[in-house]
């Protein structure tokens, strides 16, 4: 396997494999297997001979060589029942690009400096929990990590090399928790199916809350920038117009298709349902109101207003304040009383009856047009009528006996 190493410290059952990259070797500890297996691993069938190729070194040596050589690491265990060497080396493949700490010298001295007081403390025997979980408190290492390398970056590194399947089943929690929040925020979970670029994006941008890149993944606030990515991603017209989305995730979402957010539309066209006739819906473009509303809940008033002003350019013999949902209310009651039937909110009838405005004029519209079209109740008041005013001309005789 290409740059990597067996060694052995003489006189003792202990091996560790080296993997040299990007100018660091790092170490690792074979666990819980004994060596034949490591090697069977590496890609040999006959162990025995792949012994031969081992390198050895004194005890004393391999000790000092981390003390004088600030460019070996020491990564932890090594576990082949949980992870094959190949997927170790694929990790460590972007190692510099990764974790870019290791080509600060400062930080490699601090690194060493823990090391010695680990094996100091342990009467000689490195203890990898201690060491790690020290290097995790310790202040130093704050200026020693490099330009835009968050702290929590650092620690979370460091809870992977402690704990690689407890980090993994964090990895998983943080996937869940970034699909909910973007459903809660609109998207529709179906359109991750079709849309690769989304999906990608959103499960980067998991990563990276777990992996650090936000701040401790522990604390509430971080989620602040979750939330604001998940935004800056789905809603850049909407709750995320305000939010610059990172590049990395940028260049992740490249060729995404456009997604629908739905939340706040039942909003704003019950707002319209309120002030504008249905015939004037077409004038407000509903998608780009509800983003608007989601980027700024204030905006709903502005929003009412300009409701407002378009009905009033249409019907200006109501009051600007009169809300479209009473005046539809009211006239619907004057034709029921007229005609005796409920007539649709889409009825031409009705809209003419709503620009005349004028309750004579209603009156004499809807029955005249109530004859027309023959409407029961208007032809039968009529003859109702009609029989009214002819009886009132009869006189009866009083000397008229009937035979």
């Amino acid at each position: 396997m290409e740059n990597a190493v067996i060694v052995q410290v003489e006189d003792t059952n202990e091996y560790y494999i080296r993997v040299d990259k990007g100018g660091v070797s790092f170490f690792f500890k074979p666990n819980e297997q004994n060596i034949n297996t490591l090697l069977k691993d590496l890609g040999s069938e006959d162990p025995a001979q792949m012994k031969k190729a081992i390198e050895t070194v004194s005890e004393e040596d391999f000790e000092s060589s981390f003390i004088d050589d600030d460019f070996l690491v020491y990564m932890g265990d090594y576990d082949s029942v949980s992870e094959d060497f190949t997927t170790i080396l694929n990790n460590l493949s972007d190692i510099s690009a990764t974790e870019t700490w290791w080509g600060n010298a400062d930080f490699r001295k601090i690194y060493e400096k823990e090391y010695m007081l680990n094996v100091s403390n342990n009467d000689g025997v490195f203890n990898s929990d201690e060491f790690f979980a020290s290097l995790k408190t310790n202040s130093d290492l704050d200026n020693a990590l490099g330009p835009d390398v968050k702290r929590s970056q650092f620690n979370r590194a460091v809870d992977y090399r402690l704990d690689g399947s407890a980090y993994e089943e964090s990895l998983e929690v943080k996937i869940g928790t970034i699909l909910s929040t973007a459903a809660r925020a609109g998207l529709n979970p179906d359109t991750l199916k079709n849309n690769p670029q989304l999906d990608n994006s959103l499960r980067l941008i998991a990563k990276n809350f777990n992996d650090g890149v936000y701040g401790d993944p522990a604390i509430q606030g971080t989620m602040t920038k979750v939330v604001q990515q998940i935004n800056a991603l789905i809603d850049p017209q909407g709750a995320g117009q305000f939010y610059t989305l990172d590049n990395d995730i940028k260049a992740v979402s490249e060729g995404m298709q456009n997604v629908n957010i739905l939340t706040k539309q039942d909003e704003v066209k019950e707002l319209l349902s309120n002030w504008v006739p249905e015939t004037m819906w077409g004038t407000f473009n509903i998608g780009q109101e509800s983003a608007k509303l989601r980027a700024n809940p204030e905006y709903e008033t502005e929003l009412i207003e300009k409701m407002k002003d378009a009905r009033f350019a249409e019907y200006s013999m109501y009051d600007r304040e009169t809300n479209w949902a009473t005046i539809l209310a009211n006239k619907k009651q004057s034709v029921k009383n007229t005609w005796g039937i409920e007539i649709g909110y889409d009825s031409p009838i009705l809209n003419e009856v709503i620009k005349l405005n004028d309750s004579s004029k209603e009156g004499e519209y809807l029955r005249s047009k109530g004859l027309e079209l023959g409407i029961d109740k208007v032809v039968n008041d009529m003859t109702l009528g009609q029989m009214q005013a002819y009886g009132e001309g009869i006189v009866s005789s009083a000397g008229y006996t009937e035979g």
